[in-house]
């Protein structure tokens, strides 16, 4: 129902042409009201996300008959969309993975499993990746018309409980050639990383936010205990640390839009902002004291929803080692 509202408002085909139901709107936009979002529910806004991503997925490697019947039904809110590359054995490593998709005719037979997909039973169109004979291809499912995608597990997250997480058995689904998606090298492959941090911008933002109005309204000895202490050089720090956040997230938009390859500086990104976003959580805690610490304060909700971004889109590992083989360090992945 959420997310009938947000396509109501506009927001499920944010980043599509008009002639598909979207507002074609650039990525600062973009980012701004994933931003927004996520400050409030980043569960909600990771659903957005991917969504978004299997959306620019179809448009940037489709052909305008796959855009004109998939695309007009993602940005109505009708069917919401998923990715599908989570392998069991070798997660993202494709050299690790077992042939999933087999060509017989005018048709591919898909028996593969998948995990920690994102909108896992709710995902009505959904972009698969898998290995083929002659190397990985990218197809788009839709579970209207196509049996054997079955959903086999719900994962129990600590964070980002509002967005469901599960795997997925694509067992004998007969998919047409003329569904797969054909290309590589899109800047949106960075568009997850870029809208993951605007999301953590968010959740700092709502952290500073929250912290600063309980520590204005709790006083000390007749006087709030904002200006006591360490208390203001610390919450001080704080916003120069989301304000960098910012100015990070907004330098990559202006990248993205003016075509700059953004590959490194996204991976720096993903890496950098949810880390020092659950420091923002945790240093939120630790001044507000024990109320900080029970429910009613968001900190709590906030630094698990983080930690999850830490891990979602490529963890943050990964997007060090990929930073290191792009400046040109040996590292082994």
């Amino acid at each position: 129902e959420l997310f009938k509202k947000a396509a109501e408002l506009g927001f499920a085909g944010l980043p599509l042409p008009e002639e598909y139901g979207g507002i074609d709107a650039d990525m600062t936009t973009e980012l701004l009201v994933i931003k927004e979002i996520g400050k409030v529910s980043p569960a909600f806004g990771l659903i957005l996300d991917v969504h978004w991503f299997a959306e620019t997925q179809i448009m940037a490697y489709g052909t305008p008959e796959q855009k004109a019947k998939y695309l007009p039904q993602m940005a109505n809110g009708s069917k919401i969309g998923g990715v599908s590359n989570t392998d069991p054995s070798g997660t993202a490593n494709f050299g690790e993975w077992s042939i999933g998709a087999v060509l017989e005719g005018d048709h591919y037979i898909v028996n593969t499993p998948k995990v920690l997909q994102t909108s896992s039973s709710e995902s009505g169109i959904i972009v698969l990746t898998a290995l083929t004979a002659t190397g990985t291809k990218k197809f788009i499912i839709d579970r209207e018309e196509m049996d054997g995608v079955k959903v086999i597990d719900h994962e129990d997250k600590l964070g980002l409980r509002g967005s469901g997480t599960g795997s997925i058995q694509y067992e004998n689904v007969i998919v047409p050639v003329e569904n797969e998606l054909i290309g590589a090298g899109s800047k949106y492959e960075y568009a997850p990383f870029l809208d993951v941090s605007s999301i953590c911008l968010g959740i700092a933002e709502g952290c500073v936010e929250a912290a600063r109005n309980y520590l204005q309204k709790r006083s000390h000895a007749g006087k709030p205990i904002i200006g006591l202490n360490q208390i203001p050089i610390d919450l001080a720090r704080m916003i120069g640390e989301v304000e960098v956040i910012r100015s990070v997230v907004s330098t990559m938009a202006d990248e993205f839009e003016a075509d700059v390859p953004v590959n490194v500086h996204s991976f720096i990104a993903k890496a950098w902002i949810p880390e020092h976003t659950c420091q923002i959580a945790h240093k939120c805690i630790e001044l507000c004291g024990a109320v900080g610490y029970i429910t009613d304060m968001p900190f709590g909700r906030y630094l698990r929803d983080a930690e999850g971004f830490r891990i979602a889109e490529g963890s943050e590992n990964l997007q060090w080692a990929l930073v290191a083989l792009y400046s040109g360090i040996a590292c082994s992945l």
